[in-house]
């Protein structure tokens, strides 16, 4: 019997990664809505209508009075169409790309690959039984009666309509106004479903994609490493380092540190060294090691931020410090030298020229 945690570690209850994204649409499994792009093609409609649509129908009327006038028929008689219609396919193809393109990347040359189990009936049975079955079925019962309201809105009133036109023209008018106000109608209706429809789509795709705690964890060691692989590495090397800085740090009277990030190693023996001497500097985990051993060896480590970034930019292991740090340095060395132990530590100004930030940027 397994462990409780071990359920939850398994459950898939975390929004997925944006690696598990980026994987999955490239396999194809993109979230798609039909309904905006149905809604996309029929607003192009729309706009085409409102825009060409009197145009058409104007051409269509001339077009069956010269049709019933004229004996033969004549070719030229279609070149009025060829505008709107041109036009009116240009908006739709634009309708119909606007809306894959409104809902992020969409192609992927893996879903051109053929798949056995889009062919397996069990399968389509099994989507059918689920959540998805009833849901596209009340899906579609709300999108018919909103259609089917907006379009006895839209011409109900165009249907008691008595008597005749007076003219071709006029029919024709009142034929492409009701008809106008019927796709403005739908247009609207399925704009309405859209809205709800793509957030619900992207809301499916993700609870799809979700995440168990052991997932996002094995993820995190293939993106970052290995944890416990990385911790190693780092005691390695500042075992390491250790080793390596401690011939130095045997010599050393001083460390200041920043308060982690830098740390400098200094040497002063009076009599032996005109000046304070860098035995050892480093950022880090060559500063962790260079604590260690002071801390190992009992060398006493003080919190100088200002003063360790500028010994650590403008001076070189074995080198005597910087002539305009002499001040400062002497204030830390006669502190560390001092009989009375609770003295406090001193103030020390850094001159303007030898101030640096983490970065080595002069302040």
């Amino acid at each position: 019997m397994p462990w409780p945690g071990c359920r939850m570690a398994d459950d898939k209850t975390l929004p997925p990664s944006e690696k598990r994204k980026r994987e999955a649409i490239e396999r194809g499994e993109v979230w798609q809505s039909r309904e905006l792009g149905t809604a996309l093609v029929t607003l192009a409609g729309l706009a085409w209508a409102w825009s060409s649509g009197a145009d058409l129908v104007a051409a269509c009327a001339i077009l069956l009075q010269r049709g019933l006038a004229a004996r033969v028929f004549d070719a030229a008689m279609l070149r009025p169409l060829a505008v709107p219609l041109l036009t009116f396919a240009a908006l739709t193809v634009a309708g119909g790309i606007a809306g894959p393109m409104l809902l992020g990347p969409r192609w992927s040359g893996q879903a051109l690959a053929p798949k056995p189990s889009r062919l397996n009936p069990l399968a389509g049975l099994k989507r059918m039984a689920g959540l998805q079955g009833p849901v596209e079925l009340a899906k579609a019962v709300v999108k018919a009666a909103l259609l089917g309201a907006a379009g006895w809105w839209a011409v109900g009133g165009a249907l008691g309509l008595g008597g005749a036109p007076a003219s071709v023209f006029g029919g024709a008018a009142q034929t492409g106004a009701t008809l106008l106000r019927l796709l403005a109608a739908l247009t609207f209706a399925l704009i309405a479903i859209a809205v709800v429809d793509v957030p619900w789509q992207r809301s499916r795709w993700l609870a799809k994609l979700r995440m168990s705690l052991q997932e996002v964890r094995d993820e995190a060691k293939e993106s970052d490493g290995n944890p416990e692989t990385k911790a190693a590495q780092r005691r390695a090397t500042r075992a390491a380092a250790r080793q390596a800085l401690r011939p130095a740090m045997a010599e050393a009277t001083v460390v200041t540190v920043n308060p982690s990030e830098f740390a400098v190693a200094l040497r002063y023996v009076p009599g032996r060294d005109a000046a304070p001497v860098i035995v050892a500097r480093g950022r880090d985990i060559v500063a962790a090691a260079i604590r260690d051993l002071a801390a190992e060896r009992r060398v006493p480590v003080l919190r100088y931020p200002q003063l360790t970034r500028a010994i650590f930019f403008t001076g070189r292991i074995g080198q005597p410090i910087r002539d305009d740090l002499y001040a400062a340095v002497a204030a830390v060395l006669a502190y560390v030298f001092a009989i009375d132990a609770e003295a406090p530590m001193p103030e020390v100004a850094v001159p303007t020229a030898a101030r640096f930030d983490e970065f080595g940027k002069r302040l």
